[in-house]
């Protein structure tokens, strides 16, 4: 479990839910399932992102989110299944929907080492700072990195590209 979601098993279990009666869904949505109740689990921030596959399974199981932040052990927001919607604002987080088909999933460090590349560059978005990467900008990186980088590269509108580090 990521730290977030072992933060709300434990207020699962402390809001009287049986642990027996919870169960822990590690790569689908909700997160955690307990009778016909769903739970999502959230980092707190500006914008909640859901994607639309994870939206249909949120609808579907009737699931209320959790969302917590750094430094809190209970939900800082609940956001019941009929708040549950592109575009609603609750309490000042802003619910996004996404097409997880045009979205890239990278690792933290990955996303750490974009973010130093997009400042170095001074770029105004990750897109330039690959296309960067694409245009043979040496730079170098821990090998794992570059194989990762080089995994979205080939996804970036299915092209095969060659980079050299």
């Amino acid at each position: 479990m990521f730290p977030t979601e072992k933060k709300a098993y434990e207020w699962l279990l402390s809001e009287g839910y049986p642990k027996d009666s919870i169960i822990y869904q590690k790569t689908r949505s909700p997160d955690f399932l307990i009778g016909d109740k769903g739970f999502e689990v959230k980092k707190h921030g500006n914008t909640i992102h859901i994607s639309k596959v994870q939206f249909g399974a949120l609808k579907k199981t009737n699931s209320t989110i959790l969302v917590f932040s750094e430094s809190s052990s209970v939900p800082t927001l609940i956001i019941p299944p009929n708040l549950i919607e592109d575009g609603k604002i609750v309490v000042g987080v802003k619910i996004k929907l996404f097409d997880m088909s045009r979205t890239l999933v990278v690792a933290d460090e990955v996303w750490r080492i974009l973010t130093h590349l997009k400042a170095t560059y001074g770029k105004n978005s990750y897109s330039e700072v690959i296309m960067e990467l694409i245009k043979g900008q040496k730079v170098s990186l821990p090998e794992r990195v570059q194989e990762e980088i080089r995994r979205l590269l080939r996804r970036i509108n299915g092209v095969n590209v060659s980079v050299e580090w």
